[in-house]
């Protein structure tokens, strides 16, 4: 399981990301954190994920597609707020355009080596 966040304020751009062990299972125990990120982005980054967004039409999406689940995979759950308004996508496979965006940040992460499912 990794959880990655980026956010802005005023002119400085900030990527925080955290890696858990295990499988990110429910019937797991509990995890442990394995890994810390903590970097400066680039306007030009920051730039270049939120028209990543736009062209998926992110903030258009519904919150979850009730048809579209599996038994084995990755979930992506991307979430924003801006100018006071927040949504979420959640995509089981990344469906929509959302796993692409969640690759994108994690290169930004250089957690790209890691397995992606």
């Amino acid at each position: 399981p990794t959880a990655v966040q980026i956010s802005r304020d005023g002119s400085n751009y900030r990527l925080n990301a955290v890696v858990m062990s295990g499988t990110g299972d429910v019937q797991e125990e509990p995890r442990a954190i394995v890994q810390r990120i903590s970097k400066s982005l680039t306007k030009r980054q920051w730039d270049e994920f939120e028209l990543a967004l736009r062209q998926i039409g992110f903030s258009d999406m519904t919150t979850t597609i009730d048809d579209i689940v599996g038994a084995d995979g990755a979930i992506w759950t991307i979430e924003a707020r801006s100018a006071g308004r927040y949504h979420l996508v959640d995509r089981w496979g990344g469906a929509d355009g959302i796993r692409g965006v969640g690759e994108r940040v994690l290169i930004l992460a250089d957690l790209q080596h890691e397995p992606i499912y």
